[in-house]
């Protein structure tokens, strides 16, 4: 799933993707989130949130490569990653990179560990 951000990402936009999400792991088992961020401005509060009870609810059942984030973007990133693994205790799939090439690349071999996963509970 691409996703691509432009301004603030507000709490709307964070439940229309969520619901896009249930229904890719719903169908696979397992959603891989390419972010393009070289446009985005923030993340909200309320988007944080609900982005973090989602990722807690869902930590072995996604991976998520962000490119193209400024340094601030990078920060609420790595906050909102620390939260889900805080909250769920478990650490997540997840990483920042300078090109959508790189990010490609890591989500190509997220998708077999994602998929042996699914294969063994």
């Amino acid at each position: 799933m691409q996703i691509v951000v432009h301004g603030d990402c507000t709490r709307d936009d964070i439940q229309r993707m969520i619901a896009y999400q249930d229904e890719v792991v719903s169908r696979h088992g397992y959603v891989l989130l390419l972010v393009d961020l070289r446009d985005s401005k923030g993340l909200d509060g309320a988007a944080r949130r609900l982005g973090a009870d989602w990722g807690k609810a869902n930590a072995k059942r996604y991976a998520v490569a962000m490119w193209g984030a400024s340094r601030m973007a990078r920060t609420l990133g790595t906050l909102l990653h620390s939260a889900v693994v805080m909250l769920s205790g478990q650490r997540t799939r997840q990483d920042f990179f300078d090109t959508e090439s790189e990010a490609r690349a890591w989500l190509d071999k997220q998708r077999a560990v994602l998929r042996g996963f699914i294969a063994t509970g």
